[in-house]
């Protein structure tokens, strides 16, 4: 028996990912947004494929570096606040993530909307002349094909040096072709 819905969490999905889903599942899949600790923050809209925020149980603001608030369609951190933390309060958490405020859904639903949840900062590589770059979710996926990993982690040492460490899967040695590599990885 198939089922008519698939909701996913853990990670921001792509349109390929969508794609995927769609062909093998026969669903759309819709995403819930929510962290460890703070829990659901926002559920996606099935209408317009942005995030209706859970406004009755956090308030959740988007701002700049100084901690303003974002116009519409500007992406910036975000900022949440329980309202049911009494023991332990929790107020402007920084959640590590980006995303954008959008203005208020098609679908009628009364509540923030938001969309482009881009992820944790912390994933962003900065590129020599300073501009940052964030790595798609295919440049884990390359690198552990192409090394014959079980995991791998990629780490920005300076502007100009990154470094891949990883574990060796014993099972799949694979002689790493560099050059194919690199330009894979570039590429995702």
């Amino acid at each position: 028996r198939r089922s008519s819905d698939l909701n996913m969490f853990g990670e921001t999905r792509t349109a390929e990912i969508d794609d995927v889903i769609e062909e093998f599942f026969g669903v759309v899949p819709s995403s819930m947004y929510s962290a460890e600790e703070l829990g659901n923050m926002a559920v996606e809209c099935p209408q317009s494929r942005h995030y209706h925020v859970s406004e009755e149980i956090n308030r959740l603001d988007i701002v700049d570096s100084l901690g303003r608030a974002v116009g519409l369609n500007v992406i910036g951190r975000v900022l949440v606040t329980p309202l049911y933390g009494y023991a332990m309060p929790r107020i402007r958490y920084e959640v590590g993530d980006e995303a954008c405020p959008m203005p208020n859904c098609a679908c009628g639903r009364p509540h923030a909307t938001i969309s482009r949840i881009l992820g944790r900062t912390s994933n962003i590589f900065q590129r020599p002349d300073g501009d940052l770059y964030r790595p798609e979710r295919g440049f884990i996926t390359t690198a552990r094909r192409h090394l014959g990993a079980l995991a791998v982690q990629i780490a920005q040492i300076n502007p100009r040096m990154i470094e891949v460490r990883y574990k060796s899967d014993p099972d799949r040695i694979v002689p790493p072709d560099e050059a194919q590599m690199t330009k894979e990885v570039i590429a995702s």
